[in-house]
């Protein structure tokens, strides 16, 4: 583990484990592995979804109605690192389920970023760590104030990317990433 000024974080550099809640249907739970992705092609962590671990890092992923007065996601960095999520469709008029998937998936990938210990957010437009969804103009790109904020935040990290470029794509999951060198 890693301590800044009496606070410990997650170690980017080994492997975090990413905790769902029971109640998550398959579907969430195959948005949370495709954002995942996304950071572990992007930066080469080692994000995964599974079960709880005590030996190894985990993150515990839940659905919280009190979420919903802060906006979609909000990520305690404090240990044990928790992230509270606010079903899209509590605060969104919709019954189409790949509009409520890709809206879920935005916040899963930009909580993700504070899950790495990323404590700021990014200034550039349509960035991951946008401050809000209307800051991001449609589907988030991974931008290079997204990678100044992350080797800012784990400066110490060692690991390598498998892909240059990532591409993030909206489809009926969400959002997939793929490599684009």
């Amino acid at each position: 583990m890693l301590v800044f000024a009496n606070c410990q974080t997650l170690d980017a550099n080994e492997p975090i484990v990413l905790v769902p809640d029971d109640d998550w249907t398959e579907t969430q739970v195959q948005i949370l592995r495709n954002v995942a992705e996304c950071w572990n092609m992007k930066y080469g962590t080692r994000l995964y979804v599974g079960r709880s671990d005590t030996t190894m890092q985990q993150v515990k992923f839940s659905f919280h109605d009190y979420t919903c007065l802060f906006g979609g996601g909000r990520t305690e960095t404090n240990l044990p690192v928790r992230v509270s999520i606010c079903r899209p469709s509590w605060y969104i008029p919709s019954d189409n389920a790949a509009y409520l998937n890709g809206v879920l998936a935005t916040v899963l990938l930009h909580e993700l970023g504070h899950v790495l210990n990323i404590r700021k957010h990014a200034s550039e437009r349509g960035s991951v760590m946008a401050a809000s969804a209307d800051e991001q103009d449609g589907q988030p790109e991974f931008s290079k104030n997204d990678d100044r904020l992350f080797f800012e935040a784990n400066p110490d990290f060692r690991l390598t990317p498998s892909c240059q470029q990532v591409d993030v794509i909206g489809s009926s999951d969400g959002l997939e990433c793929y490599c684009r060198d």
